[in-house]
This record gives structure tokens, C-alpha cells and sequence, in this order.
């Protein structure tokens, strides 16, 4: 809570502090913050959490299939590496 001109106002958020600047003091300061400070919603907020947990869970997934890909890649390798040394033995 602040006082202004006697008037105590409860702050919670931008949008109210944009609305106190505008009423009380300076409209046009209020409507540059505003149009500075773009503001979400806290629906918007949990929107984009749940999209960077999925974002990192797809993440994860995939660096543990490129993981499982590279053994898998190492392991042919090896063997086209025993089929060169017998292929070189028989010559």
C-alpha cells in the first residue's frame, strides 16, 4: 500500500501502478510505461512454463536418442573395423 494525496492505493501489479501514475499524476508518462513494459497475464506466464518444461523434456529425450545413436554408431564401427582387419588378413 502507498499514500497518495491521502489516498492509500494497493499496489499488486504494473497494470495497477500504470493506472495510480495515469490518475494521480501524469497520463502520458502512464501510457509510455505502458506501452514500455508489455504486460502478460499470469495464464500467459504458466502458458510459456509449460511450454519451456515440454521444450526441455523434448530436450532431453532427444539428447538421450543422440546419445543411444552414437553407441549404436560406435558399435558399427567397430565392427566395420574387425570386417577391414579380416578382410586384410585373408588378401
Amino acid at each position: 500500500m502507498i499514500l497518495i494525496e491521502g489516498n492509500w492505493e494497493e499496489v499488486n501489479d504494473l497494470n495497477t501502478a500504470i493506472n495510480i501514475v495515469g490518475g494521480y499524476y501524469n497520463p502520458d508518462l502512464a501510457d509510455e510505461i505502458a506501452r514500455l513494459s508489455p504486460i502478460h497475464s499470469d495464464e500467459e506466464y504458466f502458458q510459456l512454463l509449460d511450454q519451456l518444461d515440454n521444450l526441455e523434456k523434448e530436450n532431453e529425450r532427444l539428447h538421450d536418442e543422440n546419445n543411444a545413436l552414437d553407441l549404436q554408431n560406435d558399435k558399427l564401427r567397430e565392427e566395420i573395423k574387425k570386417l577391414e582387419d579380416a578382410l586384410h588378413e585373408t588378401e
